[in-house]
């Protein structure tokens, strides 16, 4: 059973196996019973005119609940958004006659019964979906994810806004780390352990790809890949203006201006370290999200949790639009007709299957025929020679 409510203190793209309880009233209050439900539960209750959603559902919360469904009984009127701003859980208002068969198969199945919840992920503001790209560039993973992305990119073109984040992080305690700048302030992991290139390239680098995005957006996945099959292996600046030079249209002039604007210098200070405007705006891009693991891919400011294809990330971001646009209509189309596809494949096999078993079960059993018929065959001609000595022997007699 699936059942799909939008809220917008929920992790969204998640999908939840909860069970679910129904609780009755006593006087417009929930009867918990004997409150024996365990931490992660949903509740149904029916709420009948009298009563206020409002109260039942802050109650229900207050009392651990993390799912609520308030069913309005069929005489009873539908009070529209009359939920509390402080409710911080799901909360979805039925009734009997819309909701019917979802009530029935609840009341079947008994209380405790695991209800298969879906959060979609927050929808698109003004027709434009928001994809952002937690990444480092010397994960093989990153490419992966690349290559999906440019898909989805390249598919939805002025209705998604995209921005890859460096991930990076801060040493204080040691400030002449090889794999930090800004004594400490901005540090990567060592990307060939000990070998020649260091993590403070890495941070280098990770500075000329921003500007890059900041320069022009549109270029950026171009250096990346540029990045990947000439700089991987030579993290220099060297090969970073060499690929800028041959692939994009971008100056490396404008480049090494953004870089260097970046830089913030305090006047008179000496023994502080200093700040990088960009690396300063991605760390805290990082403590905003409190993402932690790389690469990460979000929609909408959730992470998506699914498969890395750039169909199915295009589906997700296609699901956070009110009005569609065509790509979106296009590629519904094109999943339900491959799934139309697989459902006669799979029809069609069986078909042969059945097909091939009814052959082999006719031929087994015309073998045992022929098989069975030789063998009274046999028996009846040993049975006629031994009728023919047994009369010999009495004629000899």
């Amino acid at each position: 059973m699936k059942f799909v409510i939008e809220r917008t203190k929920v992790q969204y793209g998640q999908i939840f196996g909860v069970p679910v309880y129904t609780l009755g009233l006593k006087d417009c209050k929930v009867d918990l019973g004997a409150g024996l439900y365990p931490d992660w539960f949903a509740a149904i209750v029916n709420v009948p005119a009298d009563c206020g959603s409002r109260a039942i559902a802050k109650e229900l919360e207050s009392n651990g609940a993390d799912f609520i469904f308030l069913n309005h009984e069929a005489t009873s009127e539908i009070k529209p958004k009359l939920l509390p701003h402080d409710i911080l859980i799901p909360v979805y208002e039925i009734n009997e006659k819309s909701n019917y068969a979802f009530l029935q198969e609840i009341t079947r199945k008994g209380d405790g019964t695991i209800l298969t919840i879906t959060m979609p992920y927050p929808k698109s503001s003004k027709g434009i979906a928001t994809i952002e790209f937690f990444y480092t560039p010397t994960n093989f993973r990153t490419f992966k994810y690349l290559e999906e992305i440019e898909k989805v990119l390249e598919l939805l073109n002025n209705h998604v806004q995209f921005e890859p984040f460096v991930v990076l992080y801060s040493n204080p305690r040691n400030p002449t780390s090889k794999n930090c700048r800004d004594k400490g302030k901005y540090c990567a992991p060592d990307p060939d352990n000990d070998g020649k290139f260091t993590g403070r390239d890495v941070v280098d680098e990770m500075l000329r790809q921003k500007c890059v995005y900041k320069l022009g957006a549109k270029e950026w996945i171009s250096y990346m890949k540029g990045y990947q099959q000439r700089c991987l292996n030579n993290i220099t600046l060297k090969c970073s203006h060499s690929t800028i030079s041959k692939l994009l249209s971008l100056k490396v002039s404008n480049l090494n201006k953004c870089v260097l604007e970046s830089e913030s210098v305090i006047s008179g200070v000496n023994n502080l370290p200093r700040e990088n405007t960009i690396l300063e705006a991605e760390m805290a891009k990082l403590k905003e999200s409190h993402e932690m693991t790389f690469p990460a891919l979000y929609v909408n400011g959730q992470r998506y949790e699914g498969h890395v294809r750039g169909n199915e990330i295009l589906i997700r971001t296609c699901d956070t639009f009110d009005i569609k646009p065509q790509v979106c209509t296009e590629i519904e189309l094109e999943f339900e007709g491959r799934q139309i596809s697989m459902f006669w494949s799979i029809l069609i096999y069986l078909y042969i299957l059945l097909l091939g078993l009814l052959v082999i079960a006719f031929a087994c059993i015309a073998i045992a025929k022929r098989a069975a018929t030789r063998e009274v065959n046999l028996q009846v001609k040993k049975s006629v020679a031994h009728y023919y000595q047994m009369k010999e022997s009495d004629t000899l007699t």
